[in-house]
């Protein structure tokens, strides 16, 4: 594994980290969840790695390794539009350069499977993997999470926005701090039934439509954000590409007790799961 300082297109610097395999004919890119470390998925990228593809993980700007510093968190006005044009754009500009004739593709988290359609550099990506990638609108999760999150949205954002600047998803075993540009574009999206695409303009849509790669699309029945109407919802996002998708019950995956939204980047995952969407990234 190497440390990378990567920059986005604006010049912020990324922290990154590759995982090398023995050629570099094939690439991976790890696109992380809101609120989410590369580090969650080191594991899995060793495994990538050892199975032919070089793999590539990163932090958004004001989160994990790339956070410079925690006063600024209340500072950032930046969003995650900008964790997409930016980041997420400059991250697929360093790889194009690196790894140049290498077959390209990228593994999605959530919100980092959301992304890919808006990636000006998108037509790069030969295959993309989403995994526990549905919309992210509220009324598109399952009932037993709803109240959770409107008590989040409604009351907990703009208390902690109102007294910190920014919300403490550390403290609140919620993931990482997020600053407050991107907490506020996440709100604003996760309440309007159109989620990400509500602030898109009709060029960056037409980007997702017009996704030339193939994708593959996994859910997990006891994701307590996904159900299988926004998993199909964000997929219908990209009615060009070559689209599939998998629902998994914990049962059926060697006997797993939970998986939920996380678990598949768990090391335990590795047979069958790891194994099944290397081969169909192979494939």
């Amino acid at each position: 594994m190497e440390t990378l300082c990567i920059l986005a297109r604006d010049r912020e610097p990324l922290t990154a980290n590759l995982f090398l395999a023995h050629d570099k004919n094939n690439v991976c890119v790890i696109h992380s969840a809101t609120a989410t470390s590369q580090k969650l998925y080191f594991k899995f990228a060793h495994y990538l790695a050892s199975r032919g593809f070089s793999a590539l993980t990163y932090d958004y700007r004001g989160i994990g390794l790339s956070l410079a510093n925690r006063q600024t968190l209340k500072e950032q006005n930046r969003g995650m539009t900008d964790w997409i044009k930016q980041d997420a754009s400059g991250i697929h500009d360093w790889v194009q350069k690196e790894f140049r004739g290498a077959q390209v593709c990228t593994v999605g988290h959530s919100f980092g499977g959301q992304l890919i359609g808006l990636l000006e550099n998108s037509f790069q990506i030969q295959k993309a993997l989403l995994v526990s990638c549905p919309t992210g609108y509220w009324r598109m999760t399952p009932f037993r999470t709803r109240p959770k999150l409107l008590f989040f949205w409604y009351f907990l954002v703009p208390f902690f926005m109102a007294v910190l600047g920014y919300v403490p998803l550390k403290k609140l075993g919620l993931g990482e701090d997020l600053p407050a540009g991107v907490i506020r574009q996440w709100r604003k999206w996760c309440l309007h039934p159109d989620y990400i695409l509500s602030e898109m303009s009709s060029e960056e849509i037409q980007r997702y439509k017009h996704f030339p790669g193939y994708v593959m699309s996994y859910g997990f029945l006891d994701d307590s954000f996904l159900t299988p109407e926004g998993l199909l919802k964000m997929l219908s996002a990209y009615p060009q590409a070559r689209s599939q998708y998998r629902l998994f019950s914990p049962e059926e995956i060697s006997k797993q007790k939970e998986i939920g939204h996380f678990g598949f980047f768990k090391e335990q995952m590795q047979s069958p799961l790891w194994e099944e969407a290397v081969n169909w990234l192979q494939g």
